[in-house]
């Protein structure tokens, strides 16, 4: 009995999240080529070293045009203890297909959500006990202290520098 609930309680206890940018967003009205941005997106997440995972893709038709979510889960490892965790969202409404030149291009309302967190005891190492997880949370806020800070920091200029540019990519379309 102790080994059941050992494998299937602990498996839901997750580590300590610390949320470095809750939500910021680029948001973008008329035609655009979706395809270069989610190119652009996922090669700017690769070259920095994050893994990435499309959660969700939805595509819901109607009369006014499509409605398109898709969220992605980006990670990297920092140390044995931590990963930087970024949600990117992306959030169509009323799309519709629109032929150009060179491009397939969507005409509506975007949304790119970006989310970042650093994500502490990943592996659930510490938090089998409560006792570790005490001693991890004492460990981590009086010695552990600056690293933490630091990796907010750089956490959040990676998480407003991909914002910045998307943003510039998208401002830069004209089409």
């Amino acid at each position: 009995m102790k080994r059941f609930i050992k494998e299937h309680f602990f498996s839901f206890v997750m580590g300590e999240i610390d949320y470095v940018i809750p939500n910021v967003q680029v948001t973008w009205k008329g035609k655009v080529d979706l395809k270069e941005v989610y190119s652009f997106a996922k090669k700017w997440l690769l070259e920095r070293k994050y893994d990435l995972s499309e959660n969700e893709y939805k595509n819901d038709e109607t009369d006014s045009g499509n409605n398109l979510r898709i969220k992605w889960w980006a990670f990297k490892k920092v140390d044995d203890f931590s990963r930087f965790n970024i949600d990117v969202i992306f959030t169509g409404r009323g799309l519709k297909r629109v032929n150009s030149k060179n491009h397939v291009l969507l005409d509506g309302s975007i949304t790119i959500e970006f989310e970042s967190y650093i994500e502490k005891d990943y592996e659930n190492i510490w938090a089998m006990k409560p006792w570790q997880k005490f001693s991890r949370e004492v460990f981590d806020k009086f010695l552990q202290r600056g690293k933490y800070e630091r990796y907010s920091e750089e956490l959040k200029d990676e998480t407003l520098t991909l914002r910045d540019e998307v943003k510039r990519l998208l401002d830069g379309m004209k089409y």
